[in-house]
């Protein structure tokens, strides 16, 4: 037999790849017979990784004031991130001015 080859790289990163290698048998004379050996195993992590999503907006809150230059603000959640996926990225909370009109 020779040696095996190389691991062939895997068939994914993530949920459930496989990789193979062979090992081929040199005969020393034309009548021998031979076999291929070939071997098998699993690889890459068991899930893949999901990045965190946005979901919609809250409506905005009543403003903070009736008059003279109030605040109001909204909200969103992050759903996620699972398997070591990437945080949802910019803020969870938005601010806007409202009823800006003198008392």
């Amino acid at each position: 037999w020779d040696a095996w080859t190389p691991w062939l790289p895997c068939t994914s990163a993530c949920g459930g790849g496989s990789q193979s290698r062979m090992k081929i048998c040199s005969p020393s004379t034309s009548d021998s017979v031979c076999n291929y050996g070939y071997e098998s195993k699993s690889c890459g992590e068991p899930t893949c990784p999901v990045d965190g999503v946005w979901l919609g907006w809250s409506g905005w809150s009543v403003c903070s004031v009736s008059c003279d230059d109030g605040v109001q603000s909204r909200r969103r959640e992050c759903y996620g991130p699972f398997q070591k996926g990437k945080p949802c990225l910019g803020s969870k909370d938005e601010h806007s001015m409202c009823n800006i009109a003198e008392c």
